[in-house]
């Protein structure tokens, strides 16, 4: 089965992430089946499918009619009737094994001999549920994120015997539905995202139960602090506390005290009324950022997230990229998490890990033998060149030439450039302005503190849209900086193509808030075509503007 192949879609679930999943399939032009095992959940899914596209066309996002879009879509209680012309099969029933594997089994029996068998598990083994079939070699993962249609991330998980073909396949289906897809090579419990990001929560409910810290100092520091988009406590409150107590007690580890207590008093977080902070007699979340500390230990909770990221990469389960690209799109991370210990030093992140294995001498303070192995080969992060990441060496450090990498490039030109070669040092310096080497943004508040803040954000423009990051990380952070900055209604984009080593890229900017006078609005096309030389990037841009 290729991407050619598919054509007709059935979800398997009407529930939150079922009719989301339908949702954003039937909005990406697919034929859509959806199915659960009462009318009634049918009908309700459905309703929240038409209340979502009500919602997108009157705020402009979506251009197409919503009876548009849901005439691509059916709905059934019956198995065979959404299956037996489907050429990919996504199942998003509740988290239960046997249940799952229940489903596999029927889908063996109805589903088409080459179509591929999706799960949408957020951490039961791919392995296991491909087992209740007699093709593992057509079951993949594929985990969205909670809710499908505004998360940009879906982790593409293998088991044991999926195909090479599935897996690139559904890859590109993924693409396909205009979202973000990450490899998940192996079939590890949590998969990437959250086996990263159990920590955040755990290790702070460790060092509360502890008595070393306060819910409010650990949720604040975190925040205001380390600028992580909820405090670990904060968090426990939204997903429930019962489901990180029961993810950690299925795995076998150590379950923290605090938790234990919330479970066995019935307080589980929002859903509840109360959990970590009371939501019926109490203000709810309230903490401040007058409640950080700087006597909060956040390097322990951030070493054991690091070295959670260095076991992966280890055993080959995913790349440093696709960790970040993972935690920043599907957790809200303000980095990668490889890109943040390369920002704090390995060597001070091994140096954490140690000592609390040494007090502790529990397993998950063990450091990763390929962490050991960086700090030793003296790769530590940005401070040496090198860590997960390798820097580029510049002559101007961390400050940008005040010139600007795309200083040709201004509001208001209609110009064709010559091709253009964009150079290691280009890119380390306009890098440095912007805060990250791989991955580009900059909020607005820095560029408009900067005296060049507006050649900064049309260059953030052409080098996403040159080297494709804007499609392949999908930098909210980064699209909402220079939409912000600009003042424009919508950055728009499509998929780069790619025809032999040349990459035909196009972006539409849409302006059509009043700006400065002066300034102009209106629109701005992008058009550039890149060529791949050796290590250089030739970049010819043709940008057609509509500003006056």
């Amino acid at each position: 089965m290729s991407m050619d192949d598919i054509g007709h879609v059935a979800v398997l679930g009407a529930g939150n992430m079922g009719h989301g999943i339908t949702e954003v399939v039937a909005l990406a032009g697919y034929d859509v089946a959806m199915r659960d095992v009462e009318t009634e959940f049918v009908n309700e899914g459905y309703e929240n499918i038409e209340w979502s596209l009500k919602k997108l066309h009157e705020s402009g996002r979506l251009e197409e009619l919503p009876d548009e879009v849901l005439a691509r879509i059916e709905t059934t209680v019956d198995l065979e009737a959404a299956v037996s012309d489907a050429d990919l099969v996504i199942e998003a029933a509740p988290e239960d094994l046997d249940l799952k594997r229940e489903i596999f089994a029927d889908l063996d029996e109805y589903a088409p001999d080459g179509a591929i068998l999706a799960s949408n598990t957020s951490s039961l083994p791919i392995t296991d549920i491909a087992a209740a079939t007699d093709r593992p070699e057509s079951v993949v993962g594929t985990h969205f994120f909670n809710p499908p249609v505004k998360m940009d991330l879906v982790e593409v998980i293998y088991g044991e015997r999926t195909s090479e073909e599935t897996a690139e396949t559904a890859q590109a289906f993924v693409e396909s539905i205009d979202k973000t897809p990450i490899y998940v090579r192996k079939d590890v419990h949590g998969f990437v995202v959250n086996n990263v990001l159990g920590p955040l929560g755990e290790e702070a409910a460790w060092m509360v139960s502890e008595g070393v810290a306060e819910i409010r100092e650990a949720d604040a520091t975190m925040v205001h602090e380390r600028g992580y988009p909820m405090g670990p406590f904060e968090l426990g409150d939204l997903t429930g506390i019962d489901v990180s107590y029961r993810v950690r007690a299925e795995a076998g580890r150590p379950v923290p005290p605090i938790l234990e207590s919330k479970v066995g008093a019935g307080e589980l977080g929002r859903k509840t009324g109360k959990g970590y902070y009371d939501y019926e007699n109490g203000d709810g979340v309230d903490y401040t950022p007058e409640d950080a500390s700087e006597d909060f230990d956040w390097l322990r909770i951030e070493a054991r997230i690091l070295n959670e990221a260095a076991k992966l990469i280890d055993d080959d389960v995913a790349t440093p990229e696709a960790i970040d690209t993972g935690l920043r799109l599907g957790a809200g991370f303000p980095e990668g998490p490889c890109r943040r210990a390369d920002e704090v030093g390995l060597d001070a992140v091994l140096e954490k890990l140690d000592e609390l294995y040494e007090a502790y001498g529990e397993d998950r303070y063990e450091a990763s033998p390929y962490l050991h192995d960086l700090v030793e080969a003296g790769r530590t992060g940005k401070t040496t060149g090198a860590g997960f990441y390798q820097y580029a060496e510049t002559d101007g450090g961390t400050d940008a030439d005040e010139s600007g990498v795309f200083h040709e490039i201004e509001v208001g030109d209609t110009d064709v450039t010559d091709g253009r070669t964009i150079t290691e040092a280009d890119v380390a310096n306009f890098a440095g302005v912007s805060g990250d080497f791989n991955h580009i943004h900059m909020d607005e508040e820095r560029m408009r503190e900067s005296i060049f803040g507006e050649r900064i954000a049309h260059g953030m423009l052409v080098l996403s849209a040159a080297t494709g990051l804007i499609w392949q990380y999908r930098s909210i952070e980064m699209r909402d900086s220079v939409v912000a900055f600009y003042g424009l209604d919508d950055l728009r984009f499509r998929k780069p193509v790619y025809i032999g080593d040349t990459i035909h890229v196009e972006m539409e900017v849409v302006e059509t808030t009043p700006r400065p006078e002066g300034a102009g609005n209106g629109t701005v096309t992008f058009a550039l075509e890149i060529k791949n030389q050796r290590d250089e990037v030739v970049i010819s841009c043709e940008m057609t503007s509509l500003l006056e």
